[in-house]
């Protein structure tokens, strides 16, 4: 009998078999048979498995020699050394992050004005002044939209200084989706404050964040400091946090990128 072909009973397959079921018992016991629960990734467990175990044999030539019979065999079938491999295929985790769902705002859109910038408050009237922090653009309350598509990062009270008993502190800031360039940098965010009403109520860091399009309407305009108006603001590089005058564009220069206005001027209304 060649080697190999031993144990071709049903003893001797159990007994073959034995150690490839305690392997694949083993991998059930680390990870569990009904299914991974683990969030993380983890390397895949390589188990090497002898195919002698499994049966498999492989052919080698090797000088003649007589069998039992006294004939001669030309071939020695030989039980190979080498390994299978069984590898676990690694868990995949689900994206961790917000769920982004489109605003879908059923209002009518703004329309594009200069520079194919969306109207932020059809009717405002340019009202900058030297030293603020972004363009203020004077109106009673109004529709305020989306100068260009992007994601929210938060729309809700707060992110102002103007908190008083007649102020209006409802702020948006809104990530574009494609960043404005604008002389070297890039403007990354506008920020919308000083507004009396939202069409939609974002948490910042909240577990949803909402997609608006160009010209989409994000609230109503308000006051802050006894003054009905809209404060725009572009920031750039992804600094958000408007603390120095590097990392935003001043009135004046807003004005240009929209499209070249003076103060004064005054934004088309809606149709």
């Amino acid at each position: 009998m060649t080697k190999g072909a031993e144990g071709r009973g049903s003893n001797g397959v159990m007994r073959r078999y034995l150690p490839v079921f305690a392997a694949l018992l083993s991998l059930c016991g680390a990870h569990g048979c009904s299914g991974v629960t683990e969030q993380t990734v983890a390397p895949p467990k390589v188990v090497h498995i002898p195919l002698g175990w499994l049966g498999i044999t492989k052919q080698a030539k090797s000088a003649p020699a007589n069998d039992s019979s006294g004939s001669e065999t030309s071939e020695t079938t030989v039980a190979t050394t080498e390994a299978l491999e069984v590898a676990e295929a690694p868990v995949e985790v689900a994206p961790v992050g917000p769920k982004i769902v489109e605003l879908a705002s059923t209002t009518p859109r703004s329309q594009e004005i200069r520079n194919g910038f969306f109207n932020p408050i059809p009717g405002g009237v340019f009202a900058g002044y030297a030293g603020d922090t972004g363009l203020d653009i004077a109106s009673p309350a109004r529709p305020v939209f989306a100068i260009a598509s992007g994601t929210l990062d938060y729309s809700e009270k707060g992110h102002t200084l103007w908190v008083g008993k007649f102020d209006t502190p409802n702020s948006v800031r809104l990530k574009l989706d494609v960043p404005i360039p604008w002389k070297g940098h890039l403007v990354t965010h506008v920020y919308y404050t000083h507004l009396s009403a939202l069409v939609v109520e974002q948490p910042e860091n909240g577990p949803i964040r909402h997609h608006v399009v160009g010209g989409e309407q994000l609230g109503v305009s308000g006051v802050a400091n006894g003054l009905p108006h809209l404060h725009l603001g572009l920031l750039l590089d992804g600094q958000v946090e408007q603390d120095s005058w590097s990392t935003l564009l001043k009135e004046k220069e807003i004005r240009a990128l929209l499209g070249g206005y003076v103060n004064g001027e005054k934004l088309p209304k809606l149709p």
